[in-house]
């Protein structure tokens, strides 16, 4: 048996210790999420400009102007103009359809990826449907961690307009399903978008593969699960 002492709650005295430094990160943390919004409303104010200009340019032309505006930000930025477009789209959203989301993220009680997803998960659905789940979703954007959020944020989608969802979801499989891969310095990422079931499938089949091996393999899960993948 083992004579490792079990760790010991904190006492009180210790907590209260501890206490300005947490309030201090939080307060850190809502400071960095309204710099984010201004940063992406601005960026959404700016296009939105940009692209009311574009009756200078012929029909031909349209999206060479709206490409060149989103390379003003991403020379600005630094960015990639993939992202110069994330924060154009939900700054322009958030002003045009999103009012709660955005005088969330304004505060600073939800971040850029949960601004970003409530954003796009109600892409293509009903105004009505929208407005009906926007108050629910930014309660539990504040609630849980990003992986459970987008979770119960399709739940919600799904129980309040099943028959839209159902629809978006089949036009996403026809037209979304992409693969694609990423630098990350020494190495690389290999990303597929997928519908739930084919993800479940893929993800099932590497985890069998993986427990083939000997049991005194040396190797760790995560490599076991990449070999196992590759």
């Amino acid at each position: 048996m083992s004579d490792a002492i079990p760790p010991q709650p904190p006492t009180a005295g210790e907590v209260a210790a501890d206490t300005p430094a947490l309030t201090a990160l939080c307060e850190a943390a809502r400071a960095e999420n309204r710099a984010a919004f201004r940063k992406v409303d601005t960026a959404g104010v700016f296009y939105t400009r940009w692209m009311g200009r574009r009756d200078c340019v012929t029909e031909r032309h349209v999206n060479t102007w709206a490409h060149s505006g989103l390379v003003e930000i991403t020379t600005r930025l630094a960015c990639s103009t993939t992202t110069a477009e994330h924060y154009a789209e939900l700054g322009t959203a958030l002003r045009e359809h999103l009012p709660k989301t955005r005088a969330a993220f304004a505060a600073g009680e939800i971040d850029y990826p949960k601004a970003w997803r409530i954003a796009t998960a109600t892409t293509g659905f009903s105004d009505a449907v929208v407005a009906a789940v926007e108050a629910k979703a930014v309660t539990i954007a504040g609630r849980y961690a990003p992986a459970r959020f987008a979770t119960e944020l399709d739940a919600l989608l799904i129980r309040t307009a099943p028959d839209e969802h159902a629809e978006l979801r089949k036009d996403a499989e026809k037209w979304q399903r992409r693969i694609r891969r990423r630098s990350l310095g020494p190495l690389h990422r290999v990303e597929a978008d997928l519908s739930p079931e084919e993800a479940a499938a893929v993800w099932q089949r590497v985890g069998e593969v993986a427990a083939t091996v000997c049991e005194h393999d040396p190797r760790a899960k995560q490599h076991r699960l990449v070999d196992a993948y590759l």
